[in-house]
């Protein structure tokens, strides 16, 4: 499953209670873009993950793989750079390829400038 929420703000950051929601409603578990500093759940991919593995880093999210024989819920919110966003939809639909229940919430800016083709 692939959900898309927009966020008008400027960093596009989640508050504390869209993430309950999703751990709630989604069992979302995992952040796929983070840092000890503002990860909201005990498991998350970081750009730094040699120094972060002590602080429950999985790894970079282009080199970590979802568990296949388990699935699961991940919250997806890069930097909104475009070589990077385009990296990472790459890499998710290779993720949903695979035969596994998985969900990915991705997060986007809603930026009224912005034009989606």
């Amino acid at each position: 499953m692939f959900l898309l929420l927009a966020v008008i703000n400027c960093q596009a950051a989640l508050c504390e209670h869209a993430f309950e929601a999703l751990y709630d409603y989604l069992s979302v578990q995992m952040e796929c873009f983070a840092s000890p500093l503002n990860a909201r759940y005990d498991r998350f991919c970081s750009a730094f993950p040699d120094v972060d593995q002590s602080f429950g880093s999985q790894g970079s999210f282009f080199e970590w793989t979802p568990d296949k024989k388990v699935g699961g819920s991940f919250e997806v919110n890069p930097p909104f750079i475009e070589p990077l966003k385009a990296a990472m939809t790459t890499r998710l639909h290779i993720f949903l390829e695979m035969n596994c229940p998985l969900t990915f919430v991705v997060i986007v800016p809603g930026w009224r400038e912005v034009v989606l083709t």
